[in-house]
């Protein structure tokens, strides 16, 4: 179990909690944008048909990343909730307190996240 105080656990739930109200609304926001079909307006030459290629594909990264980081950012409310917020997910130990405030999302130490960018 963490050793993470109950203050400092309010803390991280209050800071992911702002965090996700600032993520919803711009993944929201984008996706209904995607379609609707505002980023998908018929071009009339080769060069508007690349210029609309390259913005779709540039807004499917971002509602990618956005999508990715609102899931980051439940499953830490779900770890808190869980009582398991602040323990790696990868081997059991306590997350250091300078990474959970670096990467509040993070759901493992510094070790096991250089252990799984090796693979």
């Amino acid at each position: 179990m963490s050793r993470m105080n109950q203050e400092n656990l309010k803390r991280f739930d209050t800071l992911l909690r702002a965090h996700l109200n600032e993520a919803l609304p711009e993944f929201k926001g984008l996706l209904s944008s995607m379609m609707d079909g505002e980023l998908l307006q018929g071009p009339m030459d080769e060069a508007d048909l690349a210029s609309a290629r390259y913005e779709r594909e540039l807004a499917l990264q971002i509602h990618y990343r956005n999508h990715r980081l609102v899931q980051e950012i439940r499953g830490a409310l779900r770890r808190i909730e869980n009582g398991v917020y602040g323990i790696c997910l990868e081997c059991g130990q306590e997350i250091g307190l300078d990474r959970l405030k670096a990467q509040p999302m993070t759901a493992v130490c510094v070790d096991c996240k250089k252990a799984l960018e090796k693979l």
